[in-house]
């Protein structure tokens, strides 16, 4: 017959089991769902990238005074969103915080935009002029997650993207 310390001993070895399996299964599981998490921040940006360089392709297309306002529903990771414009092509960035770290995600328009909001000059190996760079939102405000109104404006040679 058994003892009462031989049913506690296995009982503590079939918990200690079931706790060794959980441990790293519950990690496993928070890891892929930050992920995850990042991925969809990430498709949604490209959506409204898209959104956004096709609505000011129609309106420099369409030419004269027009302006189109379009919702986005910005993901909660996004630090920064601003624009750099050259000669041959314009670039709308964000700057967004994933579990790897801080990265850009650019997006190329042959349409010359800028953002509303005129920004610092970016510093780094290849230092940006502050006349090239622009902040679609006021850069003085932390931008917040959630529903947002850009409004899509056309100007004399480029269009300006940014809050109305």
């Amino acid at each position: 017959m058994f003892s009462k310390a031989q049913v506690s001993v296995e009982y503590l070895m079939v918990f200690g089991f079931a706790l060794l399996l959980l441990v790293p299964s519950t990690y496993f599981l928070a890891t892929y769902s930050s992920e995850s998490k990042d991925d969809i921040a990430v498709v949604r940006l490209r959506q409204i990238a898209y959104d956004v360089i096709v609505a000011a392709d129609t309106i420099y297309t369409y030419g004269g005074s027009g302006w189109v306002t379009i919702e986005i529903d910005l993901p909660g990771n996004v630090l920064q969103a601003y624009t750099y414009t050259t000669s041959d092509i314009s670039e709308l960035i964000f700057n967004v915080s994933t579990n790897a770290g801080e990265t850009e995600l650019v997006f190329f328009s042959v349409v010359p935009i800028k953002g509303s909001y005129q920004m610092d000059p970016i510093y780094g190996p290849d230092p940006v002029s502050n006349s090239d760079v622009f902040s679609l939102f006021d850069p003085s405000k932390e931008i917040g997650r959630g529903k947002h109104t850009i409004r899509i404006n056309q100007q004399a040679n480029y269009v300006e993207v940014g809050e109305p």
